[in-house]
């Protein structure tokens, strides 16, 4: 197999095997070891083993599933620890799935946001010279109504951050706030920042490359995006899903296109042959003939 039999696994991957082993589930050593596998080194061989061992068969729900269960049966101590363990993780399929349990952590984890080793907030641009000027909210949410960022709204940031792209914390805050939640004045900005300045696509774009980057997972990204609520990023994360979706059925109607050095079929107009009846009568009524 492509992922070697030494590898070194996650303190996520440990706790993993030890609820498929509670629960009577055998996995081989292979697939946990290319869980801690990040993204970006998957040779070919570890992309079909992904699709089609773990992805196709359905396995990130329940590896999420197992996760949160060995998060809500671990001691109150150890349960700050998964946060900063889950940051130290690159772009692999283990940390989709510890995403579940950060996400799940709720509003008990946003006062310790700060100092988790997470992606920091990008503050408004002093000076608008290389990025366009983003009028400011006078009042900021308080913290006590301050939402959790989820794993999308987190790797936005780095995806924005990595473009150079200065976004102020008052758009990014209203990210992760439920529609159900908004302010008079948060509608107001939504739609004058969001919609009026096109940000929705740009964000959706992020969110692509992110889906590209990751393998493609679509049971994770779905079950990530039903652990949100109805969100500004749970609407472009869907948005990803639901495009890439179109992009499959076009491919899969597309007609085939003609073999090299065939030559295309031409279409010809023939009109049916019908005699002229001014000939036949001069002829005395024969049918003149079509050879002489």
């Amino acid at each position: 197999m492509a992922v070697e039999a030494e590898t070194r696994r996650s303190y996520f991957v440990l706790q993993l095997a030890r609820m498929l082993e509670g629960e009577g589930i055998e996995l081989p050593s292979f697939l946990l070891d290319l869980l801690d596998k990040p993204f970006s080194s998957f040779t070919a061989e570890d992309r079909a083993l992904y699709e089609g061992r773990i992805k196709a068969k359905g396995l990130m729900p329940l590896f999420a599933r197992l996760l949160q269960r060995a998060y809500e049966a671990s001691p109150e101590s150890s349960r700050h620890s998964w946060r900063g363990m889950y940051h130290l993780l690159k772009d692999s399929p283990i940390k989709v799935c510890a995403a579940f349990v950060i996400h799940a952590e709720g509003e008990g984890s946003a006062a310790t946001e700060a100092g988790d080793g997470g992606p920091a907030r990008v503050p408004p641009p002093k000076s608008p010279t290389d990025a366009p000027s983003w009028p400011s909210r006078e009042r900021p949410a308080p913290a006590s109504e301050a939402p959790c960022k989820s794993y999308f709204t987190k790797k936005l940031e780095r995806k924005l951050e990595e473009r150079g792209i200065k976004v102020p914390a008052a758009i990014l805050s209203l990210l992760d706030k439920p529609f159900d939640q908004f302010t008079p004045e948060d509608k107001d900005f939504y739609e004058a920042e969001f919609k009026g300045r096109q940000l929705l696509i740009l964000f959706s774009d992020l969110l692509a490359e992110l889906y590209e980057e990751t393998g493609k997972c679509e049971s994770g990204w779905s079950a990530m995006c039903r652990f949100l609520k109805d969100t500004p990023i749970k609407l472009m994360a869907t948005y990803v899903l639901k495009e890439e979706e179109r992009l499959e059925e076009a491919v899969e109607e597309a007609p085939l296109e003609p073999e090299a050095g065939s030559r295309p079929r031409e279409k010809y107009n023939v009109r049916r042959y019908q005699p002229d009846p001014s000939r036949g009568r001069e002829s005395g009524g024969k049918r003149p003939g079509l050879f002489r």
